[in-house]
């Protein structure tokens, strides 16, 4: 579903992008804007326009919805489901600790550095707005609309502000502080942003916090140890001959290494499905 949100989003770019939008203070001025039939059907021909090639993604994910529902009787989650806890929806108190939590994640692992160069660039160098090129403000506009779409949720739930559910806007952030850099007419400062920018996102592979605050360790490089680890454990849980289901975890253990490895399964006889 973060997939099917991330298409909801690009299409809100291309309206914004390519609908004359109104100005705020007359946009319910109905009698200026809608007032003539050819004016209200332009504006619907161009919303059917940019829909086209949405139509058949869409209905995949509308049958599919109406599919799951039918035979699963819940869309998204479920009380019973391993992860229904981090659905809940938080209090106000919860609310403003999840918006501190977001802003951290969003800086998290150097992306403080293009974070900040962003901002400074767009301060400091480039004061005004009509100044910037229409890549750099479609850049602007669709960062800002990811933001609109994906944070909500990651808010107004317990447990979903995890950093891969932010990797479309720490994309396009990246490609937006790129495109600013590259906007620079001073090749010095050009060369500088570029290095601290580069150096900034490397050191957040070794940003790594104390006891017991959680490190997003699989969202780093830190994660490349992970695999050779994994493979002496199995080897080591086979000798001892213990079965996978009696070890006290969940994910991946208690899937066959089939699915997970693609590889033969040489526990099958220790695995033990898991309904969702």
């Amino acid at each position: 579903m973060r997939g099917m949100m991330v298409v909801a989003a690009l299409f809100f770019f291309q309206f914004f992008r390519g609908v004359n939008v109104p100005k705020v203070a007359n946009f319910w001025n109905v009698r200026t804007h809608f007032l003539t039939r050819e004016k209200f059907s332009k504006f619907c021909r161009r919303i059917f326009q940019l829909s086209i090639p949405y139509l058949l993604g869409g209905s995949f994910a509308l049958i599919f919805f109406i599919f799951h529902y039918k035979n699963k009787g819940w869309i998204g989650y479920h009380t019973g489901s391993s992860w229904a806890e981090a659905f809940q929806t938080v209090d106000f108190k919860g609310f403003i600790k999840n918006i501190i939590l977001l802003a951290w994640r969003l800086i998290d692992f150097g992306h403080l550095f293009v974070i900040g160069i962003i901002f400074f660039i767009t301060k400091k160098i480039l004061k005004n707005f009509s100044d910037f090129f229409s890549t750099t403000k479609q850049l602007w506009l669709l960062l800002f609309i990811l933001m609109v779409v994906l944070t909500p949720t990651l808010i107004i739930y317990k447990g979903l502000l995890n950093h891969r559910y932010l990797l479309p806007i720490y994309i396009t952030a990246c490609l937006l502080c790129v495109k600013l850099i590259s906007d620079l007419k001073n090749k010095k400062q050009q060369m500088t942003l570029t290095v601290l920018t580069f150096l900034g996102l490397a050191s957040g592979n070794f940003w790594v916090y104390p006891q017991p605050i959680a490190t997003g360790w699989d969202s780093t490089l830190a994660h490349l140890p992970y695999y050779k680890l994994r493979n002496e454990m199995v080897e080591f849980i086979d000798r001892q001959e213990v079965k996978h289901y009696e070890i006290g975890t969940a994910f991946p253990n208690l899937r066959s290494f089939q699915l997970v490895d693609l590889k033969t399964d040489l526990s099958v006889e220790s695995y033990v499905p898991i309904n969702f």
